[in-house]
């Protein structure tokens, strides 16, 4: 027992003085390739704990061929005695890990010793050194490559620039840093008449501009002396160019250049070298002889154009892309009372137009009504002036168009308030000549209404004298009548006759024809008509003179009602309908259809005319006329339609505005 115990402890002690190897890893295993110790460094490298790896079969920590040396041939590694290899052994975390690894078989104790040594740094650095060897060569042979390309292509590019030089069609030369040329092409001896031979290696860039040696703008760009190129170039619009970095531009006329004389633009910039300092100079120059001439004759048509415009008897104005006013005429400013300063690129068409004219405009111009779309032709219309008020013209107009797409507009104006003013002297000549030719007719009219006013007179008397009440009634009522009658026609002339503006305010159209079913209704039961009316569509208020309009209507649905009443038609028959609607384009519509014995053509031609009445003594033929009067003056329009034997149609419409 006790000689085991000795035998143990002297074994320890030999496999601690074995693992002592500094700080490699060390262990033991025997012939069959079973670990029997190792060090903590062992352990550690692996990251395995110590007591997990006894008995642990050594090859199945290797990879490769260490792997297979430690498995199959540890008999031969027994002979060979010693081995030092470079290999990769797993660790927990399954990970290869490079080591040098040195083999030992100990004869006296029947045991192999493993040492390994970590050398992934040492592989880093082997790996580094032979990539950065092999990355140097490949880069200083490309660098030699890039140089004696970049060589060559320097060369390429100096005959490259010298062919552009010489070949451009654009005349040019350049100078070197001691004001010297160096390069003059072929189209500068075109330009100039003096040849390459003659100016290369001279100072005479002068010579073919100038009489006398002067500074020219490559000597002015190089010394960069903007006052003294300010001198030399006055008049010449001398100005830094806003495309090339500090170079210089100029403008001039050489008569002595060309059978005609040149008119040359030039451009001088700086030649530097890569640390920014000028080593020369290059001028290019352009022939802006024909352009100049283009741009002179269309200067003189810009003139002659606007000249056109602004002396034009009609207002023109026009608009741009962006809807302002571009164009505006002294016959506009004239019109609307606005100055081009007020309006020119301020104001918009929307400016100078009510809400509704502004509407009918734009359905105008993109509609059919007054041309085809894109045109305004002969519209009558009215324009807002510079005190807001209304100012009646003839509107004509186009948009303009580039392919497809709008870029602005232009319009044409002609004031008719003179016209109008004319028309309304002509309108009045026409009634008072109308009305002296029918003096006779209304005055017999007016000697029956005083006969019947002396009968009433006389009935009124008797019944006094007789003491009769009811009968002093009777001539009383034929004395109210009577006058009525009178105050009628007289009434009647003076509005055919006059001057009278309408007053309007807001009413609304269904309330008045209301009112007008409502007092001719006993009217027309007793003439055995029946009177209805229709709404067919709300309105809203619509500004109209009451009086007026209310007028117009009472002489429409009598006049209807008389057209029942003359046809002779039967209780039941005869009817009058009073329709209210709205058409497009307008505020309101009263329509007064009746289905008397309607109109044939030659008194549908004589309607408006001469006092015409198909009534006998009983009309005086002023209704009709007045009505129409008064719904012209309105802006309004009075319409009929009428079929013989079929009834009659009158539409009486206002406008919107």
């Amino acid at each position: 027992m006790l000689h085991d115990e000795g035998a143990m402890t002297d074994r320890l002690i030999t496999e601690s003085r074995l693992l002592e190897s500094g700080r490699d890893g060390v262990a033991l295993f025997d012939i069959g390739g079973s670990i029997s110790a190792c060090n903590l460094a062992f352990a550690y490298l692996l990251g395995y704990e110590h007591n997990l790896l006894q008995k642990r079969p050594v090859h199945s920590l290797f990879r490769s061929h260490a792997r297979a040396v430690l498995r199959t041939h540890l008999q031969d590694l027994v002979i060979l005695g010693f081995i030092t290899l470079e290999t990769e052994i797993v660790g927990k975390r399954s990970e290869p890990i490079p080591v040098e690894a040195t083999i030992a078989w100990i004869p006296g104790e029947q045991l192999f010793k493993i040492a390994i040594r970590d050398i992934t740094v040492k592989k880093r650095l082997d790996e580094y050194r032979r990539t950065y060897a092999e990355r140097l060569a490949i880069e200083v042979a490309e660098r030699t490559a890039q140089l004696t390309e970049a060589q060559k292509e320097l060369q390429r590019q100096k005959t490259t620039a010298e062919g552009i030089i010489y070949g451009s069609p654009i005349p040019m030369f350049v100078i070197d840093k001691d004001h010297r040329i160096t390069h003059w092409n072929r189209a500068s001896e075109r330009l100039t008449g003096f040849s390459a031979r003659e100016m290369i290696g001279t100072k005479r860039q002068w010579e073919p501009f100038f009489p006398s040696p002067r500074k020219v703008l490559a000597d002015l760009v190089m010394e960069n002396t903007p006052e003294e190129a300010e001198r030399l170039y006055a008049g010449m619009n001398l100005r830094k160019s806003q495309v090339v970095q500090d170079a210089l531009e100029a403008e001039h006329f050489f008569p002595h250049l060309g059978p005609n004389g040149t008119h040359l633009f030039a451009t001088a910039s700086p030649i530097e070298d890569e640390a920014g300092i000028i080593q020369g100079a290059i001028v290019t120059y352009q022939d802006f002889t024909e352009r100049t001439a283009l741009m002179a004759e269309l200067k003189w048509r810009e003139a002659y154009l606007n000249n056109l415009i602004q002396n034009s008897i009609d207002g023109i104005i026009a608009t741009d892309s962006e809807g302002l006013i571009a164009i505006y005429n002294r016959s506009a400013e004239e019109i609307l009372g606005y100055t081009p300063e007020e309006i020119t690129g301020r104001m918009r068409y929307q400016d100078i137009l009510s809400e509704e004219t502004a509407l009918a405009i734009r359905d105008a111009f993109y509609g059919d009504t007054y041309g085809p779309p894109g045109k305004i032709l002969n519209m009558i219309t009215s324009l807002l002036g510079k005190k807001r008020e209304p100012i009646p013209v003839r509107f004509t107009g186009t948009i303009i168009f580039d392919g497809e797409k709008e870029i602005g507009s232009v319009v044409f104006i002609q004031d008719l308030r003179e016209l109008q003013r004319l028309q309304r002297e002509k309108d009045q000549a026409e009634r008072m000549a109308a009305i002296g030719k029918t003096v006779a007719s209304v005055a017999h009219y007016i000697k029956n209404v005083l006969s019947g006013l002396k009968g009433g007179a006389y009935v009124v008397r008797s019944a006094i004298a007789k003491g009769d009440l009811d009968l002093t009634l009777k001539g009383w009522e034929m004395v109210e009548r009577n006058l009525d009658q009178i105050g009628q026609i007289t009434a009647d002339m003076l509005i055919y006759a006059g001057e009278r503006s309408p007053v309007r305010e807001h009413l609304d159209p269904i309330e008045l024809v209301s009112e007008v079913v409502e007092l001719m209704r006993e009217r027309a039961r007793l003439a055995g008509v029946e009177l209805v009316s229709e709404f067919r569509e709300e309105t809203g208020k619509v500004a109209m003179d009451r009086t007026a309009i209310y007028r117009s209507l009472l002489n429409l649905v009598a006049n209807a009602i008389d057209a029942c009443t003359l046809k002779g038609m039967t209780e039941g028959e005869a009817k009058v309908v009073i329709i209210v609607d709205r058409p497009d384009g307008w505020a309101v519509r009263f329509q007064v259809f009746d289905s008397g014995a309607g109109m044939d053509q030659e008194t549908q031609q004589k309607l408006f005319t001469d006092f015409f009445t198909t009534k006998g003594y009983a009309g005086t033929g002023l209704g009709l006329p007045v009505t129409r009067k008064m719904v012209e003056d309105h802006g309004g329009k009075l319409l009929f339609h009428s079929e013989p034997g079929r009834g009659t149609t009158f539409s009486l419409l206002l406008p919107r505005n």
